[in-house]
């Protein structure tokens, strides 16, 4: 007798049940993976997403909200991780075991970057931790701090600093402090007291407080108590550096192509900052789609959605740790709390006052990245000043980091000025406030 053959209806109908018996084995074998766990790192989207560790060696990315989130972007240790066909995880789970994987095994540390619609989130744990949760917390408390809201930041050994707490925005000064102020409308401090009349606030929505001196601003500063005081030159090169390396900061992605974001410097009016850390083009009138009309100090080829005049006025920076600071390259010009010796240091090793590319300085790394990128990557100009070969014959020099909102080429994440001193006050500078352990 002749068999017949199984029609294609037939043949649908048992793939289907096939793949349904299959998934459902796989969540009961998941769900009993689970209770094998050895270790849990999480990661904060307000505790709505967490990476667990199991067996050391299997990594799983978990959504706990109820809503789907759109996860983006996930980069380990640089590695770009491959999602696959949907990014979204509602209730489900992404294996990060391959692209961990690719993470060479002498890296202990493991700095995850993951990009959502939510928000943006770095965390850092240990491969190999095994026995208990093991995340690499902050060694300093930056949420407690008086002035305002602060981020941390991880020191550097090269440069000699250790860890430190900013403020997150260049402050403003409180609404009590508005009285004792030569101008309230433009946040001009001018001759303002230091007698804590004036109290300096990290926020948003306010225009930083500028036209003050070194010393001014050094004071207001420490005003807040032990441990507070103006940003040196060497923790906002430490800033620099740790931003230059994650290409969250560079336009198309990736590092050392294209150009650094370098803030508000096309000549737009000086704008508050925003609570929103992902609309870092807030109140400049351009953004990735977008273009304004002004492009002062830059050619006008820049002028476009891809140029340094439009796409490249982004104003937030996000450091390796997570953190978000805002307006440190533009918008205005920050004192620090360093000087250089007239000729001898603060000409940098030339012969005469000028604009300098920052990677022809040579013998003062501290000023500078220790990679070769010029201002057409978005790096900025520094001003030196005087004769390296002269005596000294002025005072010391104030160092002014970042650029202001029209510096244009000149502005940059090591921009930087040479040529006061600490008891001028200068009308487009402003400051930042940090704290050490003590």
């Amino acid at each position: 007798m002749q068999k017949k053959a199984i029609t294609p209806i037939v043949t649908l109908s048992l793939l289907l049940l096939l793949t349904i018996i299959s998934t459902i084995t796989y969540q009961i074998w998941y769900d009993g993976f689970q209770n094998k766990l050895f270790t849990t790192v999480t990661t904060s989207y307000q505790e709505d997403i967490t990476l667990d560790l199991y067996n050391e060696n299997l990594y799983i990315l978990s959504s706990t909200l109820e809503n789907e989130v759109l996860i983006s972007s996930i980069r380990i240790n640089g590695i770009d991780c491959y999602l696959g066909d949907s990014e979204y995880i509602e209730q489900k789970k992404i294996d990060l075991s391959h692209c961990i994987g690719l993470v060479p095994e002498e890296e202990s540390l493991l700095k995850i970057t993951i990009i959502s619609d939510k928000t943006v989130t770095v965390r850092q744990f240990s491969r190999t931790a095994t026995t208990s949760q093991e995340i690499l917390e902050p060694s300093l408390d930056c949420d407690s701090l008086e002035g305002g809201e602060w981020i941390f930041v991880e020191g550097n050994d090269l440069l000699g600093t250790e860890d430190f707490c900013v403020m997150k925005y260049e402050p403003s000064a409180t609404p009590a402090s508005e009285p004792f102020l030569s101008d309230v409308a433009s946040m001009s401090c001018g001759s303002c007291p230091t007698n804590g009349s004036v109290v300096l606030n990290s926020t948003p929505f306010r225009l930083p407080l500028k036209s003050t001196s070194m010393s001014k601003a050094r004071t207001l500063c420490e005003n807040f108590g032990p441990g507070y005081t103006l940003m040196t030159n060497e923790q906002y090169v430490t800033m620099a550096r740790d931003i230059e390396s994650n290409y969250l900061n560079w336009y198309g992605g990736v590092v050392g192509e294209n150009f650094m974001f370098s803030g508000n410097n096309d000549g737009s009016a000086r704008n508050p900052a925003s609570d929103d850390d992902l609309d870092g083009y807030y109140g400049t009138n351009d953004s990735l789609s977008s273009c304004d009309t002004r492009y002062n100090n830059f050619d006008i080829s820049e002028n476009t959605i891809s140029g340094r005049a439009c796409a490249g006025q982004r104003r937030t920076f996000f450091l390796t740790n997570g953190e978000v600071i805002w307006d440190l390259a533009g918008s205005l010009q920050e004192w620090t709390n360093s000087l250089l010796i007239h000729n001898t240091q603060s000409a940098l090793g030339f012969s005469s006052s000028a604009w300098r590319e920052q990677n022809t300085i040579v013998g003062y790394d501290f000023m500078r990245s220790l990679n070769d990128y010029n201002s057409s990557f978005g790096f900025g100009r520094i001003l030196t000043y005087g004769n390296s070969a002269n005596p000294p014959s002025q005072a010391d020099r104030a160092i002014r980091r970042g650029g202001q909102s029209s510096d244009g080429v000149f502005a940059g994440i090591y921009s930087g000025t040479l040529n006061r001193i600490e008891g001028q006050t200068q009308s487009t500078v402003a400051s930042r406030c940090t704290y050490t352990a003590q």
